[in-house]
């Protein structure tokens, strides 16, 4: 699934020391890039450089900052992909939370 903007809530730890942010993505087309938020804080620019038009499929990491996830168990994160080189994928999102 291609999108150049999305959005959802994540359910996480909220004993958590920032959170793993992972999508299934399609790395065929070649590199990526989004602006990330989390409750429309700025969290940084997710970027893939990965292609393999074999392989395709892969799971790939952004850290959120423990300062915008710390003590909360719900996160609206928003993916802004309006600028990205190549089509932004993600066919799944998943949250890891870093705790003590």
């Amino acid at each position: 699934m291609t999108a150049r903007a999305t959005r959802f809530d994540l359910t996480v730890d909220g004993s958590n020391r920032g959170v793993r942010l992972r999508r299934l993505a399609d790395i065929r087309g070649g590199p990526q890039a989004a602006r990330v938020l989390v409750d429309g804080a700025y969290a940084g620019i997710w970027q893939s450089t990965e292609v393999n038009p074999d392989l395709r499929r892969a799971e790939l990491d952004f850290e959120l900052p423990e300062a915008l996830t710390a003590g909360r168990s719900q996160l609206a994160v928003a993916i802004d992909a309006s600028e990205s080189p190549r089509p932004w994928t993600a066919f799944e999102y998943t949250a890891l939370s870093h705790v003590p």
